[in-house]
């Protein structure tokens, strides 16, 4: 079990705007956090970037990866990207969503 969250603090400007996100898995405690990189700093590309950092960690290891996501927007897009009932290049923030693409797809765990 992977819980993945992201945070933005809540500055009433975009420029000023800091984002973060983590990983926790059941058992094994924080695997990793840190500051979103790139000058997009908003909550939504936070909450995607912890999916991505859950699946790197967990694509070598066979089995079942159950991940605990908060943001109904990141399930929904990932659960379309599993299903292949739609491409990264169907959303918004496209870098991230095909690197988690890539990551699905070349995942040893299942997802």
């Amino acid at each position: 079990h992977a819980f993945t969250d992201g945070s933005c603090d809540p500055s009433s400007s975009p420029e000023e705007a800091l984002a973060a996100w983590s990983v926790v898995i059941a058992h094994h405690g924080a695997v990793s956090a840190g500051p979103l990189p790139g000058p997009q700093q908003t909550i939504l590309r936070a909450e995607i970037y912890a999916v991505i950092s859950a699946l790197r960690w967990a694509a070598p290891y066979p089995g079942d990866l159950h991940l605990w996501v908060d943001n109904q927007t990141v399930v929904d897009h990932l659960r379309c990207l599993i299903t292949g009932t739609a491409r990264p290049t169907d959303f918004e923030h496209v870098d991230l969503w095909t690197r988690i693409g890539s990551l699905v797809a070349h995942s040893v765990a299942q997802i």
